[in-house]
């Protein structure tokens, strides 16, 4: 890994504090005081769920899980090529042999680790999903590779959540795009989904989100749970000319064996699926908590972070505030972002009112988009006075609608008042908050 110039190593102790036991290595270029600790913290509290979720699997004395995190794309992508994994190029990260490689993510500037309390959440996620595949590897010599999505990676989304917790927005937001699917009436059958092949499915986003959301409930039954791990564990590693066709097969008369028809377990995923409700969900990544914060960042290159509601109401106003402060990072433009009547990612419609300063100055910035694309038609932007939405500040801010105009107050004074474009409903769909390029901190957030 010369070329990635992954420059620091370290060791972690066992959380309980053995003492000299340490059982996580990170190697990084992050050059944030801390990051790797704190990796590795996560990584390493994750070890004990392992430990219970696959009992009588365990790491040998000497032997440790092993993560080479690189902070820029270009590190990254030298290690998918020296790895031999230039498929994994368009991914985050990924397990080769026995160690993973990650993309530091959504951003590396020291203003936004320190905003984030030096370790980002969704790097927190992936190292915690890429270390459950890790410690399979390791500790069972299980074709990872080889295991069905619905399996290996269901696990991977399911015990990686257990270790963030339930106050993690992507822990939450996991089956958002399965409630999507249902809701859409394209659900795939429980049939089809024992059969799926990560390689060969089309939309592998979706992929992830029925594979955490169905091995969620077979975790239900945790007795059922262990008797499916022992079936699996002992197909052994196939030998015929399609291992990984041969493995799917197995693992899916285990869970027949195990859980029963698989009609009858189609309909119980259907109805967990239709009792989930999700508070929060991305189109554009990323948000997290932090303490009384949430904290919004764009991903360069990637377009809008967006942060919805997970309810769509139905109102006769729309009522918003809460308190923002934009960072002073990014690029030439600094805005926060609220979105208003969005409707779903298959049909994607909602107005953006930004609020921030740029080159021009201050503005406030009505937008519409719909069918695809922007519609610089239907935008409404005004100048705003100097210094009204500055960086490092706290801002006391209110949205609010009654359905044909909107306005946007500043600490208490109304600085934007502009008509709704015809089509667009803000009373009757979700609503978020987010930004471009940009990082957002928000507080005392509410929305009715």
């Amino acid at each position: 890994m010369k070329r990635v110039l992954l420059l620091s190593l370290v060791f972690v102790a066992l959380a309980h504090g053995e003492p000299g036991a340490s059982r996580v290595r990170v190697q990084t270029d992050v050059r944030d005081q801390g990051f790797e600790e704190k990796l590795a913290s996560a990584i390493e509290r994750e070890i004990p769920l392992l430990e219970k979720h696959l009992p009588g699997l365990s790491l040998g004395a000497d032997e440790r899980l092993v993560f080479h995190v690189c902070s820029g794309k270009a590190g990254y992508l030298a290690a998918c090529r020296e790895r031999g994994c230039p498929e994994m190029a368009d991914r985050t990260g990924f397990t080769s042999g026995s160690e993973s490689w990650l993309l530091l993510q959504p951003r590396a500037e020291a203003g936004y680790l320190e905003a984030v309390n030096g370790l980002p959440e969704l790097t927190a996620l992936l190292a915690c999903h890429e270390a459950v595949h890790q410690w399979l590897r390791r500790t069972s010599g299980m074709p990872i590779g080889w295991l069905p999505a619905w399996y290996g990676e269901g696990m991977a989304e399911h015990v990686s959540g257990l270790a963030l917790g339930a106050r993690s927005i992507h822990v939450q937001e996991q089956p958002q795009l399965a409630l999507e699917a249902l809701e859409a009436h394209r659900l795939p059958s429980v049939e089809r989904l024992v059969h799926a092949d990560l390689a060969t499915f089309d939309d592998k986003p979706l992929l992830y989100s029925l594979a955490a959301s169905f091995y969620g409930l077979l975790a239900r039954d945790a007795a059922k749970l262990q008797d499916l791990h022992r079936r699996v564990r002992a197909l052994g590693r196939p030998r015929g000319e399609d291992p990984g066709g041969e493995l799917m097969k197995g693992c899916a008369a285990a869970l027949e064996k195990v859980y029963g028809p698989l009609d009858a377990l189609d309909e119980a995923w259907r109805e967990s699926l239709e009792q989930t409700k999700v508070e929060w969900f991305e189109d554009g990544k990323s948000a997290e908590r932090v303490n009384d914060t949430l904290v919004t960042a764009g991903l360069e290159d990637k377009g809008l972070a967006m942060l919805l509601s997970g309810a769509r109401a139905e109102r006769e106003k729309l009522s918003l505030s809460c308190e923002l402060e934009i960072l002073d990072l990014g690029n030439e433009t600094r805005e926060a972002d609220f979105f208003l009547g969005y409707g779903t990612r298959s049909d994607r419609r909602f107005l953006r009112l930004a609020l921030g300063h740029g080159e021009s100055g201050h503005f406030a910035d009505l937008q519409a988009f719909a069918e695809g694309r922007w519609r610089p038609e239907l935008r409404t932007s005004r100048r705003l006075e100097g210094g009204t939405v500055p960086c490092g500040e706290w801002l006391k801010v209110a949205v609010a609608s009654d359905g044909k105009r909107v306005r946007l107050r500043v600490k208490d004074a109304e600085v934007f008042d502009a008509a709704i474009p015809a089509g667009f409903d803000v009373l009757n769909g979700r609503w978020g908050i987010g930004c471009r390029d940009d990082v957002v901190k928000w507080r005392r957030l509410e929305g009715k």
